[in-house]
C-alpha cells in the first residue's frame, strides 16, 4: 500500500493525496490496484506549520522551505509519505513596453514582471540586471539603461534598433527598441490572398538619412481578427509580419513602435483555393490488375484553408494510355481484353487546373474466376436429350468453353434418371426422376439439377392468383397503374398430372405499353404500366396457353381508413388504402401502397399500414402507389392522447431524506413533506404530489398524520404505518384509480 508522490509543494499550495493498495498472485506477480483512500482515516502531519493535512487527506504547504511526514491510518494499515514544501520557481520576464521607439537622447522608462510557478507576477523593475544589445539588425543603434534599485531608464545614443533585457534569477527577457526611429511604411500594397494562404508584411522604419527593415522590431495590428491575425503581437522578443488568413473578408493591417505608426494596407482574404488534388484506390491492387477487371479511383481536392473535398465526379479523368486502360469520368478505370499482356496506363485527375498525383495500373493476363452450367436447372420429359455447356467466367468477360477432349469434364450423380457423356455434355433421360449434372474445368466446379419428367405436356393454363376484386365486383382480373399481378401457368400433362410451371415457361403480353410481365427474377408477374387491356399468356416448347385477359385501371383517388382514429401512447392501429376508380373500388393493400406519417413525432407507420402512436398531437396516414397518393380528407387522421398514468411512487423528500438502509425510519416529532410521483405510459414522470384527485392517508395515525392534499405528515407516536397515495381519474392521464404506497417506521 502506498500514498502516490505528489512531489515539491509550493509554499501556498495544495494537493490531493491517494492511497492505493496493490494486490498480487502467489506472492509476487502483480495482478492490480485499488484506490483505498476513502477506507483511512487519521490523517497526521508530524510539521503541521510546514505542511498540514485535512480529514481527507488534502496536504497544504504554509511555509517555503522544510518537510512533513503525513501519515494515514485505517484498513488494511498504515501508511507515511515524507512531502517537501519549497520556494515558487520564476519561469519567464516580461519586459515592457513591447517594441517601442524614443528619439535620439530620449529616454523611456522600462519595467520587469516576473511569472512564477505558483501564478504570482510581482514586479521585479529594481531587482533584475537591466542590459543593452546594440546594433541589432546591423542598424547600428545605441542606447544605455540605468542598472540598479532605480534601474530601467533606457536614454536613445544613435539611431537604430537595440534590445533592452532584463535578467533574474537565471532568466533573461528583452524587448527591442527603435532609437531615433521618424516614420514606418509597410508593404505589400493591399494584397489579396485566398483563404489559408500565409501572407508576409514587412516594415521599413526611417532613421534619419537610413530606411532599415525592421519588420520583426514593431508591433503589429490586425483590424479584424475574425478575417486575419498577424505575428508580432503581444511580445518583446519576436518574428513579426506574418498574417494568417482565416476567413474571407478584409482587415487592415498595420504597424506601430512607442508613438510612430505606419500607413494601412487593406488585406483581402478570397475564398480558399484548390492547391493539390490527391487520388487513391480502394480494393484494386494497381500493380496487378487482371485483364478485364475495373479499378475505381477517388479523387480528394485539399484547399488553401486545410479544408478537403471529394471531387470524384468533379474532376477530369486521364490516361496516358487509352488502349490498355481508360478512365471515366467517374474515375472509374476499365481494362480490355484486346490489349497486350502486360500493360501499364498511368491514371491522373485535375480539378481547377490543378493536377494530381499519377497512379500507375498495370494490367496482366485475364483470369478464370468461376464457371457456371447452362441450362440451369432444366427440365425434360423422359425420353428426350439435354444438351450442357459450361460458361467460363474470365476477368474481361464470360466465354462459352466447348465441350470435347480439352473442355469440361461432365458427370451425373444419378445415372438411372439421365446419363451425360463425360466429354460431350450431352444428356440423355432414363426415366422420371431429378439427378444432379456437374461439370469440372480447369479447378472449378458447378453442378445444376436436371429434372426428368414422365409425361408430354398437352396445354398450359394461366390463371391469376388471388385478384383483388373490384367493388361493385365485375369478374374482371384489374389492377392499378403501378400494381402488379401474379399469375401462375399450370402445365397439363398426357399422365393428368397438372404440375406449376410458371417458373419454366416463357410469358408473354399482348401489349407491354399495358403491362409488362418479363421479370426474370419474379416469374408471372405482371405490372401495370397504362390504363387499358392486355392479354397474358404462357408458353412452353410449342405448348402456348390460352390469353388471361388483366385490365389495368387508373386511380382517380386514394383514400385510408379508418379515420379518424385516437390512440394511448404505444397504441397500434392497421390502416387500409383503398383505390376509387371510375365507378368501383378496390382494396389497395395487395398492391404494396408506400404508407407514410406526417409529423413521425406524433405516430410512425410501417409498410403493411400499422401505425404506432409515439406522444401526444395528430398525425396524417398516407398511402401512395405510384404517383398517386392520398390528399386531403381522403388520408387518415390519427390522434394520440395524453399518456396514461399506471403507477404511483411514495417518497420522502429528498431534500429533508428519510434514514435508515430498508425500511425508511423517521424520528419521532419529525415532520415530512411526502412525495407522490406518476408514472406514465410513455416512461415520463410528474409530480402529483398535490393533485387534483390525488388524496393521501396512513393507515396508522397513532404513529403519523398525514394531510389528506397536501401530503404534509407529522409523526404522532412510536410505531409503523403506510403511506398511501390515490388518485382518482381526476389526475392527470389516470383513466381508473391508481395507488402508491411506502412503509415507514418512527422511532426516538
Amino acid at each position: 500500500m502506498s500514498i502516490t508522490d505528489p512531489g515539491l509543494i509550493p509554499n501556498g499550495k495544495s494537493v490531493k493525496l491517494v492511497i492505493f493498495k496493490s494486490f498480487f498472485r502467489n506472492g509476487s506477480q502483480l495482478t492490480g490496484t485499488h484506490n483505498v483512500s476513502t477506507d483511512m482515516t487519521g490523517w497526521t502531519s508530524d510539521n503541521p506549520n510546514v505542511i498540514s493535512v485535512s480529514s481527507r487527506g488534502l496536504a497544504i504547504a504554509h511555509q517555503s522551505l522544510g518537510t512533513a511526514t503525513i501519515s494515514a491510518t485505517g484498513w488494511p494499515g498504515k501508511v507515511s509519505i515524507l512531502l517537501t514544501a519549497t520556494n515558487p520557481t520564476l519561469q519567464f520576464i516580461t519586459v515592457t513596453p513591447f517594441k517601442s521607439s524614443l528619439a535620439v537622447n530620449g529616454t523611456q522608462q522600462y519595467k520587469a514582471i516576473g511569472h512564477y510557478s505558483d501564478g504570482s507576477a510581482p514586479d521585479l523593475t529594481n531587482l533584475v540586471t537591466w542590459g543593452v544589445i546594440n546594433n541589432i539588425g546591423v542598424t547600428g543603434g545605441q542606447a544605455s539603461i540605468t542598472p540598479g534599485p532605480s534601474g530601467g531608464l533606457a536614454t536613445g545614443v544613435t539611431a537604430g534598433v537595440v534590445e533592452i533585457t532584463a535578467t533574474y534569477s537565471g532568466v533573461t527577457s528583452g524587448s527591442y527598441l527603435n532609437v531615433g526611429l521618424t516614420a514606418l511604411n509597410i508593404a505589400p500594397t493591399n494584397p489579396s490572398v485566398p483563404k489559408g494562404e500565409p501572407q508576409q508584411f514587412t516594415a521599413t522604419g526611417t532613421f534619419g538619412a537610413n530606411d532599415y527593415d525592421i519588420t520583426n522590431y514593431v508591433k503589429w495590428g490586425s483590424s479584424n481578427l475574425l478575417v486575419a491575425n498577424i505575428t508580432g503581437f503581444p511580445c518583446g522578443i519576436c518574428t513579426g509580419g506574418l498574417a494568417s488568413t482565416l476567413s474571407q473578408g478584409t482587415s487592415n493591417i498595420s504597424a506601430s513602435s512607442g508613438s510612430i505608426a505606419s500607413n494601412i494596407q487593406q488585406l483581402t482574404v478570397t475564398p480558399a483555393v484548390v492547391t493539390s488534388v490527391a487520388i487513391s484506390l480502394s480494393a484494386c491492387n494497381p500493380a496487378s490488375v487482371p485483364r478485364g477487371n475495373s479499378c475505381q479511383f477517388t479523387a480528394l481536392a485539399i484547399y488553401s484553408d486545410q479544408t478537403t473535398a471529394t471531387v470524384t465526379d468533379s474532376a477530369t479523368w486521364s490516361s496516358d494510355a487509352p488502349s490498355c486502360a481508360a478512365v471515366d469520368a467517374t474515375g472509374l478505370a476499365a481494362t480490355f481484353s484486346s490489349v497486350p499482356n502486360p500493360c501499364t496506363a498511368h491514371i491522373t485527375a485535375t480539378f481547377n487546373s490543378v493536377a494530381s498525383n499519377s497512379i500507375a495500373l498495370t494490367v496482366t493476363p485475364h483470369v478464370l474466376t468461376s464457371i457456371t452450367i447452362s441450362p440451369k436447372n432444366p427440365t425434360q420429359p423422359n425420353g428426350s436429350s439435354q444438351q450442357f455447356t459450361v460458361k467460363g467466367h474470365y476477368t474481361d468477360g464470360t466465354f462459352t468453353i466447348p465441350n470435347g477432349a480439352n473442355g469440361p469434364s461432365w458427370f451425373s450423380l444419378n445415372p438411372s434418371v439421365a446419363a451425360i457423356g463425360s466429354s460431350s455434355g450431352l444428356s440423355n433421360t432414363v426415366a422420371p426422376g431429378q439427378t444432379t449434372i456437374g461439370a469440372s474445368y480447369s479447378g472449378f466446379q458447378a453442378s445444376t439439377v436436371f429434372s426428368v419428367t414422365a409425361a408430354v405436356l398437352n396445354s398450359i393454363t394461366v390463371t391469376p392468383l388471388n385478384p383483388v376484386p373490384l367493388n361493385p365486383a365485375n369478374g374482371s382480373t384489374t389492377i392499378p397503374v403501378a400494381g402488379t399481378q401474379d399469375f401462375q401457368a399450370t402445365g397439363n400433362y398426357s399422365d393428368n398430372t397438372h404440375p406449376d410451371i410458371s417458373s419454366i415457361v416463357t410469358w408473354n403480353t399482348s401489349d407491354s405499353n399495358v403491362a409488362t410481365i418479363n421479370n426474370p427474377n419474379s416469374p408471372g408477374e405482371a405490372s401495370g404500366v397504362v390504363a387499358g387491356t392486355a392479354n397474358i399468356t404462357a408458353a412452353l416448347g410449342s405448348v402456348t396457353s390460352a390469353p388471361s385477359v388483366l385490365t389495368v385501371a387508373t386511380i382517380n383517388s386514394i383514400t385510408v381508413s379508418p379515420s379518424p382514429v385516437t390512440l394511448n401512447p404505444g397504441g397500434t392501429q392497421p390502416f387500409a388504402a383503398t383505390a376509387h376508380y371510375a365507378g368501383a373500388t378496390q382494396d389497395l393493400t395487395a398492391f404494396a401502397p408506400t404508407w407514410s406519417s406526417n409529423p413521425v413525432s406524433v405516430a410512425t407507420v410501417d409498410q403493411s399500414g400499422t401505425a404506432t402512436a409515439i406522444s401526444t398531437g395528430t398525425a396524417t396516414i398516407t398511402a401512395q402507389l405510384g404517383s398517386v397518393a392520398c390528399t386531403g380528407p381522403g388520408c387518415a387522421t390519427l390522434t394520440v392522447n395524453q399518456a396514461v398514468l399506471q403507477s404511483i411512487t411514495v417518497s420522502c423528500d429528498p431534500h429533508a431524506p428519510c434514514t435508515g438502509s430498508g425500511e425508511p425510519v423517521l424520528q419521532l416529532g419529525q415532520t415530512e413533506q411526502m412525495i407522490a410521483t406518476g408514472n406514465y405510459s410513455d416512461g415520463s414522470t410528474q409530480d402529483l404530489t398535490q393533485s387534483v384527485g390525488l388524496s393521501w392517508l396512513s393507515t396508522n395515525t397513532a404513529a403519523a398524520t398525514i394531510v389528506s392534499n397536501t401530503g404534509f405528515l407529522t409523526t404522532q407516536g412510536l410505531g409503523s404505518t403506510t403511506i398511501r397515495a390515490t388518485c382518482t381519474v381526476q389526475c392527470p392521464g389516470a383513466q381508473s384509480t391508481i395507488q402508491g404506497s411506502l412503509s415507514l417506521t418512527v422511532t426516538f
